[in-house]
């Protein structure tokens, strides 16, 4: 094998079927020959499996069909963005390779092109090699849909000598047939489809464009436990993580013996005090009707803050001694020495965790 991949490429013209048989065809290649092939299907498998073998991949590049074939590197040319600007990063295997391999019934012509990049170690890097067959894909659909995780799924078909295939290629496949069962609905019409489908309770509000700006739902046993264990309630957020800009809030509540449960979630298009309101109005009306929380505990957030005084004006509202320890992290932790900031968090830790009001002070 030559590495890099330092060659002079020829056409592939495919008049007459040479190989048959490409499954058992696993020799190490040399750099393309000139062979002949009867369909453009074959040509371009035989190239690709060449390719496999020393290090590379190749797709398709041919503009339309005629009497020429293209395959070029699968990192050849320029990552172009059909999404415009989002909130996550994310890279691209684009580098600009300029490599290329031409079929064509006329006369070879030479293309003397290099690679501008080192062959990679294992095939699994390139998402074509990863691809599954028709028969991989049916087969894990049915694991998908009975709840097989990626690890068991790939150790399935590992036993079975595929070993190219990556998580990726299954999480890929999964949100294929998401999005492929909700029968042409976005995802917010297909959640309100599974909500009104379903005993959940929920609610929404729409703004004048019908579009979606509140949504709260809730299963009924939660609503069940919120009637049992009401006295401690827990509001936290997950921010950038929806395609649609809403953070999703999620309240948990807490048994006597110390476990917590799910008691509802919500989306909300604007992180403001009418939405806070809106939002625990609905929870009010759901789980404490002839009572309210004791306590509400939540990130600090201002406009949380002034809707909870408004709609639980006789709960306590305290801040999460998760969130407060992380903030000490982050601003207080660069003015002490090393051994000085362990000594500390020892103590903070110690403070925190008291039971009650007379061991805080102690604690103090």
């Amino acid at each position: 094998m030559i590495t890099p991949l330092d060659v002079s490429l020829h056409i592939f013209p495919f008049i007459h079927c040479t190989f048959t048989d490409l499954n058992n065809y696993i020799v190490k290649l040399e750099p393309p020959p000139l062979e002949r092939f009867n369909d453009v299907e074959t040509l371009i498998q035989f190239s690709q499996k060449w390719a496999k073998s020393h290090g590379y991949a190749l797709t398709n590049k041919t503009p339309h069909q005629g009497k020429n074939v293209y395959l070029a590197c699968d990192q050849y040319g320029e990552y172009i963005s059909l999404k415009g600007p989002t909130q996550r990063k994310s890279t691209t295997k684009k580098c600009g390779c300029k490599f290329r391999l031409r079929g064509s019934i006329t006369a070879p012509i030479p293309l003397e092109i290099l690679h501008n990049h080192p062959p990679s170690t294992t095939p699994s890097v390139h998402p074509l090699h990863c691809w599954l067959n028709e028969k991989e894909l049916v087969q894990v659909e049915g694991l998908i849909k009975a709840n097989f995780c990626p690890n068991q799924i790939l150790s399935q078909l590992y036993s079975q000598g595929n070993s190219c295939t990556t998580r990726r290629t299954l999480y890929n496949y999964k949100g294929h047939l998401s999005i492929k069962g909700r029968n042409g609905k976005s995802q917010q019409e297909y959640l309100i489809h599974l909500l009104k489908g379903s005993n959940w309770i929920h609610s929404n509000k729409i703004n004048t464009n019908s579009k979606i700006t509140n949504l709260f739902f809730s299963h009924p046993e939660s609503i069940e436990l919120g009637h049992i264990n009401h006295h401690v309630i827990l509001i936290d957020a997950t921010y950038q993580t929806c395609k649609y800009n809403l953070p999703l809030f999620h309240m948990v509540g807490q048994t006597a013996t110390g476990h917590t449960f799910s008691l509802a979630f919500f989306y909300m298009e604007q992180e403001n005090y009418k939405g806070y309101i809106w939002a625990l109005q609905e929870l009010k009306m759901l789980f404490w009707p002839p009572r309210i929380p004791k306590v509400i505990i939540t990130d600090c957030d201002p406009a949380l803050k002034t809707a909870i005084e408004l709609v639980f004006p006789s709960s306590i509202h305290n801040y999460c001694t998760w969130h407060i320890s992380k903030n000490l992290v982050q601003n207080c932790c660069k003015y002490f020495q090393e051994d000085d900031w362990k000594d500390y968090q020892k103590f903070w830790n110690l403070l925190v965790s008291s039971k009650s009001t007379e061991e805080y002070n102690s604690n103090l």
